[in-house]
């Protein structure tokens, strides 16, 4: 992960950006431990995954619709404790 250059004149804003980019960082070293897999095959299994929201007009309501997960999905939900 590469942090970019920070041009701002007043100090927090500078510290905000490296507290997103290190809580970032955490998070991606936390997924990459807890599945025992590189990140870049979990975004890659991951965003074939897809779900979709479809608005009815007619009565206002919202449909969801998903795609049935398949094993590796499964093996991620359950490693990282998600609860879904």
């Amino acid at each position: 992960m590469q942090t970019r250059p920070v041009f701002h004149l007043k100090h927090d804003p500078i510290k905000l950006y490296v507290l997103i980019c290190f809580m970032a960082l955490v998070t991606f070293k936390h997924i990459v431990l807890s599945i025992n897999n590189s990140l870049r095959e979990f975004l890659t299994k991951c965003k074939k995954e897809t779900d979709a929201r479809m608005l009815i007009k007619i009565n206002n309501k919202e449909v969801r619709i998903r795609t049935k997960y398949n094993d590796n999905i499964v093996n991620y939900i359950h490693k990282l404790n998600l609860p879904h």
